[in-house]
């Protein structure tokens, strides 16, 4: 809220923190969309505005063991407003392999993730 992001600061080191900054300074002038692709029909309930707020709050400087595929900042962003670290990039089957994820939660979302980057690359 008010213009600030609590993300992590993924520059592919193992250890980073998680910060809290002006959203225009974390993504530095690329373009950004909110992607709560996993809302929705297939979706597992998210939990309320206050409640991510606090959870992504209480995180903050502290460290983040990351990985850029069983760890990545997606999987804080879904941790927070899911209460379930999940990432579909690299298309999720490390999720699916590590049991986080299973084949019946995974087909679904991995189709309308398709969907979405098709619409994304053609507009």
């Amino acid at each position: 809220g008010n213009g600030e992001i609590v993300h992590v600061d993924s520059d592919f080191r193992r250890k980073v923190h998680v910060l809290r900054v002006p959203m225009v300074s974390a993504f530095k002038g690329t373009n950004v969309r909110k992607n709560n692709h996993m809302d929705g029909e297939y979706a597992w309930p998210a939990r309320s505005s206050r409640e991510i707020v606090i959870k992504a709050r209480g995180m903050e400087g502290s460290t983040w063991d990351y990985h850029p595929t069983s760890n990545n900042c997606e999987h804080f962003a879904t941790l927070c407003r899911y209460g379930r670290k999940i990432s579909l990039q690299f298309f999720g089957l490390l999720d699916v392999w590590s049991g986080d994820v299973t084949w019946g939660e995974y087909i679904p979302f991995h189709k309308k993730q398709m969907v979405e980057r098709c619409v994304t690359f053609i507009s």
